[in-house]
């Protein structure tokens, strides 16, 4: 299709072909367990010159030098979001046990096991399963304000880091990494809501649901 041309064409060298991200710091982070709405975010905003850092400068300098739309980019987009949660390349870097005492920090948008959208005012991305070479470079990003496009999300991201040391945030993503290894988390959930009143289970599959959906890969 479209969308895994235009992939395979612009993203697979940094992204990899399953999506799962290049080892290293200079390499894409992983695609395939990014939330849609907060992947298509980030990617107008490199497109749109938002956001700093050499790796998303250096992105859409290379989009726009190939003439990507981005139309064309939201279905490359869209395309390597629907493949199967592909595992990224870790680094040995920091000192898992002391990030933990770090995390606290983050685990009123992040969340216990770093699965993100924990907290509706600062939406926050997953970070279970992120390659931590790409979330130091990211922590580092925030820090020194590369990585600020004026949300609140990025005024709290650097007010946290601030007092942090390169070692602490070594540690941090060390930490991070360890949330890796949790048990698998439920796929392809779906779920369907039913308003109304009942003295006994009624046979819901007579009945109209006012919401249906699905529910976050690994949310669960």
């Amino acid at each position: 299709n479209k969308g895994k041309e235009i992939y395979t064409k612009s993203c697979a060298a940094c992204h990899a072909p399953n999506g799962g991200g290049i080892p290293g710091a200079a390499g894409g982070p992983n695609l395939t367990i990014l939330k849609k709405k907060y992947a298509h975010q980030q990617m107008h905003a490199i497109m749109d010159g938002k956001r700093g850092g050499t790796g998303s400068q250096t992105m859409a300098g290379l989009l726009n030098a190939m003439k990507i739309k981005r139309t064309e980019m939201d279905a490359a987009l869209n395309y390597v979001l629907k493949l199967p949660a592909a595992p990224s390349p870790h680094e040995e870097m920091g000192n898992a046990k002391r990030g933990k005492k770090i995390y606290n920090q983050c685990i009123h948008c992040h969340g216990t096991t770093g699965m993100g959208y924990q907290n509706a005012g600062l939406p926050a991305p997953r970070l279970t399963g992120q390659s931590n070479a790409y979330l130091y470079q990211q922590l580092k990003n925030f820090k020194a304000g590369v990585r600020n496009d004026g949300s609140a999300g990025s005024q709290q991201m650097m007010a946290v880091l601030k007092p942090l040391k390169d070692q602490d945030l070594q540690d941090l993503v060390a930490y991070i990494s360890t949330l890796d290894t949790s048990p698998t988390p439920l796929q392809n959930l779906k779920f369907k809501v039913y308003q109304g009143k009942w003295k006994k289970l009624p046979d819901f599959t007579k009945l109209k649901p006012i919401k249906e959906g699905d529910i976050q890969n690994g949310l669960l």
